[in-house]
């Protein structure tokens, strides 16, 4: 198959992906309101990484073999790289965190801002669930269809182009413009660590980390109430000075990772940098990109309305 046709096949299954996931999420609303959804989340958030995005990647892998087939590289990593993704995840979370508290910063001058995240986990059994649907579910089906589908289908433009545009299309995914400079940043690596090790796998644990993390920390934070983000500048010049020593003990780990890792790269193929425009304006992304903007404008609306 040629890989133009994937290229576009694969901005097609996006959009497909896209459409099928903003209208289950209008349904569910419509139909069974905020109410049932607040009861039934861990379904909800299972069916949505079940079906509405590992499914389409698998039909799609089936569909197009034998290239389909080739994008996972379940390959097994070194415990020493395993070790250091577990790191240089731990490190790259707090610099994501920072990311995303900076554009929530920028969105506070607009109006107040309320976090949108899951909610604490209230017993050792609901923090388990938790850890099969937002650590384990997401890692294997999102890392399957990011950093397997759509990496493998654009890394004959180029790898790091592929890395960028994989990572630019998994951050679209979340729709939270809140949750905008973190997915991107983390995307990147994960895709960068697929791209080292030859392996998915590497994503993967990548992925799970990062989530794990997310979800330890709100179970440690559960009694501490809810309430509206206020970052001041203040705050926000000591976030950014420990991102910013992070960021550097994380730069030094990278390196070291590509040193162990460098054995595995195989050399890049001949990138189609021409290729590149026509691809991600592709009209189905297009489409993605129109969706995106209505719903960032939609809620930097309410940002401007009163909390009653």
């Amino acid at each position: 198959m040629k890989q133009h046709l994937i290229e576009k096949q694969t901005n097609y299954l996006i959009f497909v992906v896209v459409l099928i996931y903003l209208v289950f999420q209008l349904l569910f609303q419509v139909l069974f309101g905020k109410l049932w959804i607040d009861n039934n989340l861990y379904i909800l958030l299972a069916f949505f990484q079940l079906v509405v995005i590992l499914l389409p990647a698998l039909v799609f892998m089936h569909l197009t073999r034998p290239y389909g087939t080739a994008v996972l590289k379940l390959k097994r990593i070194t415990i020493l790289e395993g070790l250091l993704v577990i790191m240089m995840t731990v490190a790259s979370s707090l610099v994501a965190s920072v990311l995303n508290s900076f554009v929530i910063f920028l969105l506070e001058k607009i109006g107040p801002v309320t976090a949108d995240n899951v909610p604490a986990p209230r017993s050792i059994p609901e923090l388990w669930i938790q850890v099969f649907v937002i650590v384990l579910l997401p890692a294997i089906c999102e890392e399957i269809f990011f950093r397997g589908v759509v990496l493998g289908a654009f890394e004959s433009l180029g790898i790091r182009t592929a890395i960028i545009i994989s990572a630019f299309y998994f951050t679209l995914f979340h729709f939270d413009i809140r949750n905008l400079l973190g997915p991107f940043f983390l995307g990147i690596l994960f895709a960068w660590f697929c791209y080292r090790t030859g392996s998915i796998i590497a994503g993967i644990l990548a992925h799970f980390t990062n989530n794990l993390l997310a979800v330890l920390i709100n179970w440690y934070n559960r009694h501490i109430p809810v309430g509206s983000v206020t970052l001041t500048p203040a705050i926000m010049g000591e976030l950014i000075i420990l991102a910013s020593v992070v960021g550097f003990i994380l730069a030094i780990m990278l390196k070291a990772f590509g040193t162990i890792t460098k054995g595995k790269v195989k050399p890049a193929p001949d990138s189609k940098k021409a290729a590149v425009v026509p691809v991600i304006t592709h009209w189905p992304m297009l489409a993605v990109y129109s969706a995106y903007l209505i719903i960032t404008v939609l809620f930097l609306i309410s940002l401007t309305r009163p909390i009653l």
